[in-house]
């Protein structure tokens, strides 16, 4: 006969980024038993690598790329600060804000007939264009040569999220020890001598969702990878939230500055310079960046810049339609969720997937049973990638 479960809970999610923890922070408020396990450090791999901008769609509207999920990140900038300000689930009052808003700058000897072509579409936007004397110091060079527009996109400190996210649930959030795979056989999960017994297993782990769906036997799963290879610098004075546009369809450069624990501001710098440098060796981008960023940014002194690169290896789901494109996916078969937000920003409008879909199912809390909790360590916190990479002068 085989022996009973040593743990029982409603729902196990497995991964334990930005999405798996909003995820369990409203499963959790629903009443429902749920127990998040990581294989690493929380937030390791795609969200600690994330810029923390959090996306309202303004970009997509107004001709920069297209984004199918323009709707559902219209809400998201409200929908961050409600719980920024602690006034809505989860509670992120104790992590850090980076800045209200993010900018979209056009130098003019880039952008062309662009900025009179932009100026009239920002009056049907939630766009503000900016008076010299309101631009960020990086962007103001002499004679104001271009135009710099204000977005209703908040930027938060990922890891301080992160942190704020475990501590409001760190008794049942446990770090996989290493070496034990999970095995799905009967609506029960094997990790090593645990069985865990659960109504529904969510994986939301990233990269890790490809390995873990085939455990289960759902290697069929639609689901691709979109690598990028980010860029950092140290020892730039000026702070800057902005995306660098020009002609192309893309940002040209989107940046974002993050204060290490001596007070240093470090720029990361992703769109199309992280996406061109996927496949190129750090030296090779960063020599690109050197002559490249002076043209985007010459207000900025990169003189005296330290210079690293980062390679982020993104998850997706890959949407049924041409409505869900852009939008946060989740593929579902019997007990089985596999979750991906797209974007960080959307971890809010994933969730609120998952939990309509638990509705209609009429899916019910039923007794429970953490005590073997116990036997596992909690995961840290994952570092942010300038803590971790190899700097160049």
């Amino acid at each position: 006969m085989a022996r009973s479960a040593d743990l029982v809970a409603d729902v196990v999610i497995f991964g334990g980024g930005i999405a798996g923890l909003w995820l369990l922070d409203r499963l959790r408020a629903d009443g429902y038993s749920v127990v998040l396990l990581e294989a690493g450090r929380l937030g390791g791999g795609q969200s600690v690598a994330s810029q923390g901008i959090i996306h309202g769609g303004a970009k997509y509207t107004l001709g920069f790329g297209f984004d199918g999920a323009v709707r559902e990140l219209r809400e998201m900038p409200s929908v961050w600060r409600s719980s920024l300000e602690g006034r809505s689930g989860p509670d992120l009052a104790k992590a850090k804000l980076l800045s209200q808003r993010t900018h979209l700058w056009i130098p003019s000897q880039l952008g062309g007939g662009l900025i009179g072509a932009f100026s009239r579409l920002v009056m049907r936007s939630r766009v503000r264009a900016l008076p010299r004397p309101d631009w960020p110091e990086a962007l103001n060079q002499a004679g104001g040569r271009g135009a710099v527009y204000a977005l209703d996109e908040v930027v938060v400190d990922v890891p301080s999220v992160l942190s704020a996210l475990e501590a409001a649930h760190h008794d049942c959030i446990r770090r996989i020890p290493d070496g034990v795979q999970p095995n799905f056989e009967g609506g029960c999960a094997h990790l090593g001598e645990l069985k865990i017994e659960a109504q529904r297993f969510v994986f939301a782990a990233g990269g890790g969702n490809e390995k873990l769906l085939a455990q289960a036997g759902l290697s069929d799963w639609p689901h691709r990878r979109r690598p990028l290879h980010q860029l950092m610098l140290g020892g730039v004075d000026q702070p800057l939230y902005a995306h660098c546009v020009g002609k192309n369809p893309k940002p040209l450069a989107t940046v974002t500055t993050h204060p290490t624990a001596s007070g240093e501001g470090i720029w990361y710098v992703g769109g199309l310079m992280a996406e061109d440098g996927v496949g190129q060796s750090a030296e090779r981008l960063i020599e690109h960046a050197r002559r490249r960023l002076p043209e985007l940014f010459p207000a900025v002194d990169f003189d005296s810049a330290r210079w690293a690169t980062f390679p982020v290896d993104r998850a997706e789901g890959i949407a049924s339609s041409v409505t869900h494109l852009g939008g946060p996916i989740f593929s579902e078969k019997d007990e089985f969720l596999a979750v991906w937000p797209t974007k960080l920003a959307l971890a809010p409008a994933l969730t609120e997937r998952v939990r309509q879909r638990f509705a209609d199912q009429r899916l019910q809390p039923l007794p429970s049973n953490l005590e073997a909790l116990a036997l596992w360590d909690r995961p840290e916190v994952a570092r942010p990638p300038w803590e971790e990479a190899a700097w160049i002068d």
